[in-house]
């Protein structure tokens, strides 16, 4: 990843705890976070990374993480179709990604 990404993945990342510690804490609770990646190739070399993050502050897949990616390339509603699931987080990975998230 370059500089810029791993900015944008930091404070990604960042924005789950905050959101975690001000939500009521359950065992069961999962949180959703979305993940909007150019194209399905980059997903192989981001997504472990982007596990390991989250795993390095508690948050497991399956256990109280569900990562749902989309790839903005193959799919142009990517956007509207991760902010319909609800997520605490969308990560996006280009500028493209964010603005199409923003907007």
């Amino acid at each position: 990843m370059n500089r810029r990404e791993t900015l944008l993945a930091a404070l990604a990342l960042g924005a789950v705890p905050l959101y975690a510690r001000a939500q009521p804490q359950s065992p069961e609770r999962r949180y959703r976070v979305g993940v909007l990646l150019p194209i399905a190739e980059t997903a192989e070399r981001r997504l472990p990374a982007i596990r390991g993050q989250l795993a390095t502050q508690g948050y497991i897949e399956g256990r109280n993480l569900a990562l749902d990616v989309r790839y903005s390339t193959t799919n142009p509603d990517a956007a509207q179709d991760l902010l319909a699931l609800k997520p605490v987080a969308i990560l996006a990975v280009t500028t493209g990604a964010a603005q199409a998230a923003r907007a």
